[in-house]
């Protein structure tokens, strides 16, 4: 069984992955994927230097994230234009490793899931993160260092989360208390492993 993990910016999606892989359970990651893909040699390098020039590429050759998150998002232009590089190429990646999973059931873990993603077929059940919009900023500004406008920009470029309430089949709501998070992913790993057709004494 394939579930998939959703949630909007510092909503706490690698948290919750965490505590997963920490219960034995498979973590295919499109941020991951995404980050191997802009490094340096990576994959989708020679075709972001073609459409977006020298200055996408940072000195040690790897895709530079600060011009390109300041392009795209000034841009919904320019972000279709590198989702149509990166979305493809990831989506063959997450599907080879698809291929190669095992146990009751792996998680596919995509940020910028929506209602008409393609990512949901693949997918036999939806998991939301969720946390209060104050929480997502204070979060986003500690871990990269930007200012509350530039966030609120990346919020607004992706879903709703009353779009992807219209799609999710559990939510969790991540208000940072991480043995509260732990007791709920717990009991969402149990619902799991009997909707896998798996005890959890087989794990």
């Amino acid at each position: 069984m394939l579930i998939g993990l959703t949630g909007g910016i510092g909503s706490g999606k690698t948290t919750v992955s965490d505590l997963f892989a920490e219960l034995g359970i498979k973590i295919i990651d499109t941020d991951v994927i995404s980050q191997n893909l802009t490094a340096a040699s990576g994959s989708a390098i020679s075709l972001i230097l073609e459409n977006f020039g020298p200055q996408s590429i940072a000195l040690d050759g790897s895709m530079d994230r600060k011009f390109m998150r300041t392009k795209v998002f000034n841009s919904s232009n320019e972000r279709k234009k590198l989702e149509s590089i990166l979305h493809p190429l990831i989506r063959e990646e997450a599907k080879r490793q698809i291929q190669n999973l095992d146990g009751p059931y792996s998680i596919l873990a995509v940020p910028l899931m929506n209602k008409d993603s393609s990512w949901i077929r693949l997918c036999d059940r939806i998991l939301l993160v969720d946390c209060p919009k104050e929480e997502q900023i204070r979060r986003v500004e500690l871990r990269n260092g930007l200012g509350p406008t530039e966030i609120q920009k990346i919020i607004n470029s992706q879903s709703s989360i009353r779009d992807k309430l219209s799609f999710a089949d559990d939510v969790l709501f991540n208000y940072g208390e991480r043995e509260y998070l732990k007791k709920e992913i717990l009991r969402l790993h149990q619902i799991y492993l009997k909707l896998s057709g798996a005890c959890s004494k087989s794990v």
